[in-house]
């Protein structure tokens, strides 16, 4: 998940993220993950990121440390990310026209929606310049100073975010990448030395209890596919260095992973048959055996028991059911008698038949935007639980462009409170992006 609680431009945590892990904290969780916290400050997602800071000092693991302190002793894992070609424009953290990195010089693009979204994309994202093999190196000096910080605060452990084609999963697509070099994806072993380079550094440099996980997607799209990302996630197993695999899918060209609601399907759990492929290969597997965690569409009592029943998973990754129902480990175990055919959703989930969302689907077909909005609407209702009791209920959103608003418009956002010229000259810039989207969608 991502929180879009720090400041614009990123930062570290604040009483914002405090305020609403120590919220889900009051619950029977088992383990919990943050949103993505970005490695490099230069490749933000939608500009208000945790970010992890290039120096390690007392003061700047200080306010990590008060976030890891939050979950109250909760096992608690962050997640570690490098956006790459998917780092926007403008709220990316780079100057104006500064690409992003990838391994190749390759474009992000809509999948086939016509000339509205290839512009939409262009737009928004640059043509990436292909990385050096210093950049490559400071990439993983930057993920272990990451772990590094996550330790020192007092986190659990990090999960290395592989997926939603961000820059460690890039690696590993022949579509993106086109390196000729030990990079390339000629073989798996070229494909996986950058994440097998990080995963050795974190073993090799923190202790042995300290827990390690990667965020693993496959676009499952074709047979070939799928079976190239078994590949991966075969030899990755066989270095018997990983605690968890969690399996997830989807990128900015496809964005499942951002839809407000799961596929129709008899299950409706994206990535379940997925899963289940994962675990039948692991356990098949000698050595230390990662776990696999299912997460996407779990949302409720019988989908949750029928992935476990049927051998799918291990763990169950509750995202946006933990926006909508931040007591679900509570009311799965009141439900839990009638578990197996309870299809009622943890939380209230959006209504998307709305006027406000009516007028989205006037416009030219853009899936990204369409996924977007269902983000903007979880951002907006997970803003409630970060609310600190002084400030106002600001009540449940409705769906579609006034969800977008919401998002970007966020009158009590952190830099509002402080007066360093960084943040004032931050706020300018705020401005002037909200004009822009709501140039763009008006």
């Amino acid at each position: 998940m991502y929180e879009h609680l720090a400041n614009l431009f990123g930062g570290p945590p604040n009483h914002y993220h405090y305020t609403l892990y120590a919220n889900w904290a009051r619950f029977d969780w088992g383990m919990i993950i943050t949103g993505n916290v970005q490695v490099c400050h230069r490749h933000l997602t939608l500009g208000r990121d945790m970010v992890i800071p290039k120096r390690l000092t007392e003061s700047t693991v200080a306010p990590f440390k008060l976030l890891a302190e939050s979950t109250r002793g909760k096992v608690t894992i962050m997640q570690l990310s490098h956006a790459g070609r998917q780092s926007s424009n403008i709220i990316g953290g780079r100057i104006p026209l500064s690409p992003p990195l990838a391994p190749s010089a390759v474009a992000l693009t809509g999948r086939s929606e016509g000339f509205m979204s290839t512009a939409f994309h262009s737009l928004l994202f640059q043509t990436p310049r292909a990385m050096t093999l210093e950049d490559i190196d400071e990439v993983v000096d930057d993920f272990l100073r990451g772990a590094t910080l996550a330790y020192k605060a007092g986190f659990h452990g990090v999960e290395l975010h592989v997926a939603h084609g961000y820059l460690l999963s890039q690696f590993l697509s022949p579509h993106i990448n086109l390196r000729t070099d030990e990079y390339s994806c000629t073989s798996t072993a070229n494909a996986l030395r950058v994440l097998r380079r990080i995963v050795g550094d974190i073993r090799r440099l923190l202790p042995s209890a300290f827990i390690l996980g990667i965020k693993f997607s496959t676009e499952d799209t074709t047979s070939n596919e799928e079976s190239r990302a078994l590949d991966y996630i075969k030899s990755i197993a066989s270095w018997g260095l990983l605690d968890f695999i969690e399996v997830s899918g989807g990128d900015y060209s496809n964005p499942e992973f951002m839809a407000s609601m799961p596929p129709a399907s008899a299950r409706q759990a994206m990535f379940a048959r997925f899963s289940e492929k994962v675990s039948t290969l692991l356990s098949s597997s000698n050595g230390l055996v990662p776990l696999v965690m299912l997460t996407g569409g779990l949302r409720s009592p019988a989908l949750c028991h029928s992935a476990l029943s049927k051998g799918q998973t291990d763990l169950l990754g509750i995202g946006r059911g933990a926006i909508l129902c931040p007591d679900t480990p509570d009311v799965y175990r009141h439900r839990i008698v009638l578990r197996a055919i309870d299809t009622s959703p943890f939380g209230e989930e959006p209504d998307t038949s709305g006027f406000s969302n009516w007028i989205l689907k006037l416009l030219p077909r853009i899936s990204l935007v369409g996924a977007g909005t269902g983000m903007a609407w979880y951002v907006v209702m997970l803003r409630r639980l970060s609310r600190t009791r002084s400030e106002p209920n600001l009540g449940r959103p409705s769906y579609g462009v006034s969800t977008i608003a919401r998002m970007w418009l966020w009158i009590v956002a952190p830099e509002w409170s402080t007066k360093s010229l960084k943040s004032w000259s931050g706020c300018i810039v705020w401005l002037i992006l909200v004009v822009v989207v709501a140039a763009i969608l008006l």
